[in-house]
């Protein structure tokens, strides 16, 4: 079990690096800010997609280990139970983390407060999938 935690909390602190690390590029100079800022359409479609697919991911991710079939997985074989919530805490953390990303870097790209937002409202839906030994113990039912 401590091999999973400490690989979720990796990804976790991981894909919030991968965020400042983009920020820290782009307001340092070191990257051309509002690069696509006139290509309208662009922006259109962009923003559409990551206001679907940001608003989307974060109640699905929040409630991804009470669907069924992942419920039962998790709690199937204790000995393969660690394997199984890694795989499933990864991909929770990957649904709310890739998203992020996006949205950091179109903020830059496209010099828009939306995407912005949509990245605030992610990064304050990312403690409620926290990987603390406790919450995985009881994600395993052990």
């Amino acid at each position: 079990m401590d091999k999973t935690v400490r690989t979720l909390r990796i990804i976790f602190f991981g894909g919030i690096a991968i965020a400042a690390v983009i920020v820290i590029a782009f307001e340092c100079c070191l990257l051309p800010e509002g690069g696509l800022s006139d290509n309208k359409e662009a922006e259109f479609l962009f923003s559409c997609f990551m206001i679907l697919a940001s608003l989307a991911a974060i109640p699905v991710a929040l409630k991804l280990f009470k669907f069924s079939f992942v419920d039962k997985e998790l709690h199937g074989d204790r000995v393969e139970a660690p394997s199984k919530l890694c795989k499933w805490g990864t991909f929770r953390m990957l649904m709310l983390l890739a998203p992020l990303i996006a949205d950091v870097l179109l903020y830059y790209v496209f010099m828009r407060a939306s995407f912005g937002y949509l990245a605030i409202l992610l990064l304050l839906s990312l403690p409620f999938v926290w990987p603390s030994r406790q919450r995985c113990e009881a994600e395993v039912g052990n």
